[in-house]
C-alpha cells in the first residue's frame, strides 16, 4: 500500500495541519472502501489501488476540493508561473553577485580567495531579497491575469499518474525551512561580526576597550571562515531545494567534524585576551569554558556519527 501513502502524503502538502489529520483519515477511509468492493470483484489490487487513485485526480486538485475552496490559479497559468519563478530565482541572484563581484574586483587593489568568498556571504541577505521581490511581484501579476484578463490560458497537461508519485522522503532527508532560514541569517551574521566588525567582540574597562579575542583566534579563524561559508552553501541549497540527499549529508557530516575539531583546537588554546579576565576578576571562567568546548566538540562529533550512519540504515 506503499502507493496510497504516497498519494495521501501528497494531498497532505496542500492542506492546514488543523484539518490535515481528519481529512486524510476520511480520504484514506473513501478509498479504502472502493478498494474492498473492487477486490470482492476479483480485480487485483495493485491495479484496483491505481484505477481508483486515478479517478481521485491530481492530490493538489482533491485537496482544495476538501478545503472547498478554489485554486487561487488555473492550472495551465500555475504551470507558466512556476517555470518563470524558477528561472527567476536563479538567474536574478547570479546576475546581482556577478556585478557584485565584478565591482569588488575593480575597487580592490588586492584580495584573497577568502575576502571573495565573504563578499559573496555578505551579499546573500540582499540576493535572498531580490529573489523574494521578484518573485513576489511575478506572482502577483499573475494573479491578476487570472481574475482580470478575458483570455483563458490553458496547456497541454498530462493525464494523473499515480505510479508517477515521488516516493516519500525518508525522516532523516527531510529539511526544517525554519532551520534553514536560521541557519542562513545566523551565519551571514557571525561572518559579518567576526570579520567585519571585530571591534564589537571588545568590552569596556575605565574607559579603554580591551579586544575578548586573541591571535590563537585570529589563527582559527580562517578555518571557521570556511566551515561557515560550507553550513551557509548547504542551508541556501535545502531553502531553494526543501529537500536533502547523500551528498548534502556528506556535506552536513564533514561540517560538523569540521566544527568539532575547531572545538577541540578553542578546548587546547586560550583564545581570550588574558587582560579580559584579569581585570574583571573572572580567570577562573576560562578555564571552565575550555572545558565546555571539550565537551560540546565530542558531543558534536558524536552526534555528526551518529546522523551520518543513521542516513544509511534508513532505507527502504
Amino acid at each position: 500500500m506503499k502507493l496510497l501513502d504516497r498519494y495521501l502524503f501528497q494531498v497532505g502538502r496542500f492542506l492546514n495541519k488543523k484539518e490535515k489529520e481528519d481529512t486524510l483519515n476520511e480520504l484514506k477511509s473513501l478509498i479504502l472502501d472502493q478498494l474492498d468492493e473492487r477486490l470482492a470483484k476479483g480485480i487485483e489490487e495493485e491495479q484496483a489501488l491505481h484505477d481508483i487513485l486515478k479517478e481521485f485526480g491530481e492530490p493538489r486538485v482533491v485537496a482544495y476540493r476538501y478545503k472547498n475552496t478554489k485554486p487561487l490559479m488555473s492550472e495551465g497559468l500555475e504551470a507558466v508561473m512556476w517555470v518563470i519563478i524558477k528561472n527567476v530565482a536563479i538567474f536574478v541572484p547570479i546576475a546581482i553577485l556577478l556585478g557584485k563581484t565584478m565591482a569588488f574586483i575593480n575597487s580592490a587593489s588586492s584580495f584573497t580567495v577568502m575576502d571573495v568568498l565573504l563578499m559573496w556571504a555578505y551579499s546573500i541577505p540582499s540576493l535572498l531579497n531580490a529573489v523574494i521581490l521578484s518573485c513576489g511581484t511575478i506572482f502577483f501579476v499573475f494573479l491578476m491575469i487570472e481574475r482580470y484578463s478575458e483570455a483563458d490560458v490553458r496547456l497541454e497537461v498530462h493525464e494523473f499518474e499515480p505510479k508517477a508519485l515521488p516516493p516519500l522522503p525518508k525522516k532523516v532527508f527531510t529539511v526544517s525551512i525554519v532551520e534553514a532560514v536560521i541557519t542562513i541569517i545566523g551565519t551571514v551574521l557571525f561572518l559579518y561580526i567576526l570579520n567585519l566588525q571585530p571591534g564589537l567582540i571588545s568590552i569596556k574597562h575605565e574607559g579603554t576597550s580591551i579586544p575578548v579575542l586573541n591571535q590563537n583566534f585570529e589563527t582559527i579563524l580562517p578555518f571557521i571562515n570556511i566551515n561557515m561559508i560550507l553550513q551557509l552553501g548547504v542551508a541556501i541549497y535545502y531553502l531553494a531545494k526543501k529537500k536533502k540527499n547523500k551528498i548534502t549529508k556528506t556535506l552536513e557530516f564533514l561540517s560538523q567534524m569540521f566544527s568539532a575539531m575547531i572545538l577541540l583546537y578553542i578546548s587546547n588554546n586560550n583564545i581570550f585576551d588574558q587582560r579580559v579576565f584579569d581585570e574583571l576578576g573572572l580567570t577562573f571562567l576560562n578555564n571552565g569554558f575550555r572545558v565546555v568546548m571539550l565537551v560540546l566538540a565530542i558531543i558534536t562529533a558524536l552526534g555528526a556519527i551518529t546522523q551520518y550512519v543513521k542516513m544509511y540504515m534508513e532505507r527502504d
